[in-house]
């Protein structure tokens, strides 16, 4: 993958990283894995993500990742 301050870079995505479609990180820090974690309907309004940031300023190990729900249920890829 093309990183604007470390050149060309090579990533082997872990098994659970659901792709990259918002393209490549233009830095090396920004380079991430992430995969959505289903959370049951009706209990709380949270988005929730499976998230690793391996290149980071500080390493951030595989860890989750919650928001307050901004999608519809129907936008989940996991629906």
């Amino acid at each position: 993958m093309p990183t604007l301050d470390a050149g060309p870079v090579t990533v082997t995505c872990p098994p659970w990283c659901a792709g990259h479609p918002e393209g490549p990180a233009e830095y090396l820090v920004d380079v991430h894995h992430a995969a959505p974690v289903p959370v049951p309907a009706g209990l709380v309004k949270l988005d929730v993500q499976l998230v690793e940031y391996p290149y980071g300023a500080t390493p951030i190990p595989v860890s989750l990742h919650a928001t307050a729900g901004t999608r519809s249920s129907s936008s989940r890829p996991w629906s």
